[in-house]
């Protein structure tokens, strides 16, 4: 099984222009969400698959998470941009064809794997090699999901979002893969990305859509902040989770 042929050359493009700061600062906020889900539990050694330009890896430095890292990433830009950070603590760079992770059983203590799974033609696939390789998972995916989701399809597929999630549906995913499910985060963009976000998007917009995309986003993260914590899990912008690899084997029927 390999990625679709579009989709490597895809981030090529999206990488070639080197780290912005969008990236740097969602990963930054990725990281916050990795230590808060797993209660700062420090690893051994971590492997992120999709690891993209680097971004988070480097975060994940700085913040000392684990003793070492490795990466795999489907893009050779990508790939490129990683070694030009020069990472200390980084052990293994690999490209890799997007299902078929190269190491042995239990390699990693953890895999981290943020806002990859959306993008992935075969989710079940990629899962179950993380899960071979790794004791610990923390992934992280958007929540795109509306009740208008299938008037919107273009511009998800526009950015690469071809899987859409719930929080719900994606514990469905894991619990039905054999994932045990430790402790889970519910958040909505910090006021940071937010106010990044919307300076992108009045670039993008004629002023009349921009105005009214303002107006819903700004109610929606002031209702999200006032609603009690039950009821937070229903809308938020990002869901971090944190997996153990159960030894339940896959039962279809």
């Amino acid at each position: 099984m390999q990625i679709h042929q579009n989709l490597s050359a895809a981030y090529d493009t999206q990488y070639a222009s080197g780290a912005t700061a969008w990236r740097e600062t969602g990963a930054k906020y990725k990281v916050k969400h990795i230590e808060e889900v797993t209660a700062s539990k420090h690893f051994k050694h971590i492997l992120e698959v999709g690891a993209g330009d680097g971004a988070v890896l480097a975060h994940l430095e700085k913040a000392k998470i684990a003793d070492k890292l490795s990466a795999v990433e489907i893009s050779a830009e990508g790939i490129a941009h990683i070694r030009q950070r020069k990472l200390t603590t980084l052990q293994d760079l690999q490209l890799f064809d997007g299902y078929v992770l190269a190491y042995p059983d239990a390699e990693f203590e953890a895999v981290v794997c943020t806002h990859v799974i959306e993008h992935v033609e075969h989710p079940r696939l990629l899962l179950r090699e993380i899960k071979r390789v790794s004791q610990y998972q923390i992934f992280e995916i958007p929540i795109d999901f509306s009740w208008k989701i299938d008037q919107k399809t273009d511009h998800f597929l526009g950015y690469g979002h071809i899987n859409i999630y719930t929080p719900a549906l994606f514990r469905f995913l894991l619990l039905s893969e054999g994932f045990e499910i430790l402790h889970e985060l519910h958040t909505i963009s910090a006021p940071e990305l937010w106010r990044m976000e919307a300076r992108i998007q009045k670039q993008k917009m004629p002023a009349l859509a921009y105005q009214k995309w303002y107006a819903m986003n700004y109610l929606k993260r002031t209702l999200w902040h006032l609603k009690p914590a039950f009821s937070r899990k229903r809308n938020p912008d990002a869901y971090t989770v944190f997996c153990k690899a159960s030894e339940k084997e896959i039962k279809i029927f």
